[in-house]
C-alpha cells in the first residue's frame, strides 16, 4: 500500500531535523558514526532515518545493542535490532552486559606469551582479561590456565575482536559457574569445559567455528 502523503511530508520533515541536528553536531561527510539501538521503536526509526542520509554522505554506519540482562525479553530487543538493522543494510553487534566486579588478573599472579593468558596462580574468582601488562589486547587463553583451579568462578571476554581462542582444558575440573564468551571467540579446545560440575550455563556465540 502507498504511504499516505501526510506519511511522506512527516518523513521528510524528520529527515530536515535529523540534518539540522547531525550538522549542529559537527558531523563531516565520510565519517564512521555508531548508532545505539534498543530494539525500540524510538531507537531503531532514527537508524532508518540514518540509514537514509548516510549514502549522499559518505557516512559509514554500525549499530551497537547492549543486552543488559534485566528483562527476559532482553535477548529478544537486541535479535529485533539486529534483525531491523541487516534490512537497513547497518552492521549490528550485540553487547552482553557484564559483571562489573571482574577484575583483570592481580601483579604477578599471571603469565603472558604471545598475548595469551597462559598461567594464572591468583586467588581472584571473577576474571576479566582484557590487557596484558603492556596494554595490548589479550588474544585467548593458553592450554589448561585454569585447570583445576579451586577459585575461579566467573570468566568474561573483553567486548573488542582481539579475543579468539580458548585453550584445550582451559576450564577443565574448575569450580567455574559461569563464562561471558564474547561474538569475537572463533576457537575452543578439546575439554575446555570438561568436569566443570558447577557451570549452570554456556552460550557459544555463533562465531565459535571451530571445538576441539
Amino acid at each position: 500500500m502507498d504511504k499516505k502523503p501526510s506519511q511522506d511530508r512527516a518523513t521528510a520533515r524528520l529527515l530536515r531535523a535529523t540534518t539540522q541536528a547531525c550538522a549542529a553536531l559537527g558531523l563531516e561527510p565520510g565519517q564512521r558514526l555508531l548508532l545505539a539501538v534498543s530494539g525500540g521503536a524510538d531507537s531503531l526509526a532514527l537508524a532508518s532515518l540514518f540509514s537514509r542520509l548516510a549514502p549522499a554522505r559518505g557516512w559509514q554506519l554500525r549499530a551497537l545493542s547492549v543486552n543488559h540482562g534485566l528483562r527476559t525479553e532482553a535477548g529478544d530487543d537486541a535479535a529485533h535490532a539486529v534483525s531491523v538493522c541487516a534490512a537497513l543494510g547497518i552492521p549490528c553487534r550485540v553487547w552482553r552486559a557484564q559483571d562489573p566486579t571482574a577484575q583483570s588478573p592481580e601483579s604477578g599472579a599471571y603469565q603472558y606469551e604471545n598475548l595469551m593468558l597462559t598461567e594464572y596462580t591468583g586467588a581472584q574468582p571473577r576474571i576479566h582479561a582484557h590487557l596484558t601488562v603492556s596494554q595490548e589486547s589479550v588474544v585467548g587463553l593458553g592450554d589448561g590456565v585454569f585447570k583445576g583451579s579451586q577459585t575461579i568462578e566467573y570468566f568474561s571476554v573483553a567486548h573488542n575482536d582481539a579475543f579468539t581462542t580458548i585453550g584445550a582444558e582451559a576450564f577443565m575440573d574448575s569450580t567455574l559457574r559461569e563464562v561471558d564468551l564474547f561474538d569475537s571467540v572463533t576457537t575452543i579446545g578439546a575439554r575446555a569445559f570438561a568436569g566443570c560440575a558447577q557451570l549452570e550455563t554456556l552460550t557459544l556465540p555463533e562465531s565459535v567455528t571451530e571445538i576441539g
